[in-house]
Order: structure tokens, then sequence, then C-alpha cells
């Protein structure tokens, strides 16, 4: 039977790092390590200690720690772009800001009208041509 790290005969090892606070250390992992390298050494220990409830416990919330802090990095360093483009917007020159109030989308009424009378003139171009042959 296997006896290592700590393991007693007929019982499930017990994981050595329980207690450890890093939660890089714990996994066994660098700190650089990839979100893929990092789920795999998670993976690893889980199926090395799976009959021990403290220590799988304890692999799970040193995981958890480290990819919600790689969540909480990667929504931190998101981009705002329509911030961005406000802002430049308005730091624009007032010739820049009048073209771009020109060139900007009418209201989404205008759209949903237009839309329906293109499908409209579409059918009736349709049912025209079915009844009196080819345009062309």
């Amino acid at each position: 039977m296997d006896t290592s790290f700590g393991g007693r005969v007929g019982h499930p090892p017990v994981y050595p790092r329980v207690n450890v606070w890093d939660p890089y250390k714990r996994l066994e992992a660098s700190k650089d390590a990839s979100e893929e390298e990092i789920q795999e050494a998670r993976n690893f220990l889980i199926q090395q200690y799976a009959g021990h409830e403290r220590s799988v416990e304890s692999i799970e919330a040193a995981f958890e720690k480290i990819i919600m802090k790689s969540f909480r990095e990667r929504k931190r360093s998101k981009i705002n772009l329509k911030s961005k483009l406000k802002k430049k917007v308005d730091e624009s020159p007032s010739w820049v800001r009048g073209l771009i109030n020109f060139i900007e989308a009418p209201p989404s009424e205008v759209i949903i009208r237009r839309a329906c009378l293109f499908v409209l003139i579409g059918v009736w171009s349709v049912m025209n041509s079915v009844e009196g042959g080819s345009a062309f």
C-alpha cells in the first residue's frame, strides 16, 4: 500500500500543504504559471489526494483563489472603448463633433420604419415580377 505523504495504511493520504497560506505554494505552482499549468497542478493533486476531504477542499480553495485573482486582474485591465471614444470626441474641435453628430445613427424607431418599408417594397417587387415576368 502507498503510505507516501503521511498516509496510513487503509486511510487516504493527507496533503502536507493543507495549512500553507500562499495558494501558489499550496498548489506547488510558480507565481508566473499559466492558467493551464495551475489547472493541471490542481487536477494532479485532486487525483492524488482524492480520498481525504480536507485535502481536496484545501486544493480547491487555493485554485479558486488564484483563478478569482486572475479574473479580477483581467476585469480591471479591460479597456472601456466607449468611454475612451467619448472622451476623445469631447476633446476634439467643434467641427469634428459636428461631423460625428451628423453621421450618428438615427433613433431605433426610424430604423424600424425604414426596415418595414424596405421589406414591403421587397415583397411587392417579388409579387410584381411573378405576375408580369422579369423586369430585366
